[in-house]
């Protein structure tokens, strides 16, 4: 169902917590596409100690390669309710060391302000 201005509406708050509650499990397929096994997949926060496994596991996976291809669904193997996009993720976007957080520095903002 959508408004007039084309967005969707979702009907009352008590028909959108029903239909959440009733959402199936969130899964994905391991294996071959024959295969009947799904991982159940494990949507909710990061704990610390998955974030060290995975900090370790990807440390050893770069030490080994060559190319420096890391092959997440080998990565996501060790981790019974994470898939490989979640990992990748979680370590391009969280947790790996060369990402620089926090405010912008002062001759990146010059840079931006005078590429317009």
């Amino acid at each position: 169902m959508s408004n007039t201005d084309g967005r969707v509406v979702l009907g009352n708050r008590a028909n959108v917590l029903r239909s959440i509650e009733a959402c199936p499990v969130f899964t994905v397929r391991t294996g071959t596409v024959k295969g009947s096994q799904k991982k159940v997949v494990n949507r909710g926060r990061w704990s610390k100690e998955e974030d060290a496994e995975l900090k370790s596991l990807v440390e050893e996976v770069e030490g080994l390669s060559r190319t420096g291809h890391i092959d997440w669904s080998k990565v996501a193997s060790h981790f019974p309710d994470r898939n490989d996009v979640q990992c990748q993720q979680r370590w391009c976007k969280v947790l790996n060391p060369s990402l620089i957080k926090g405010p912008w520095t002062l001759a990146v903002s010059k840079k931006l302000v005078l590429s317009d």
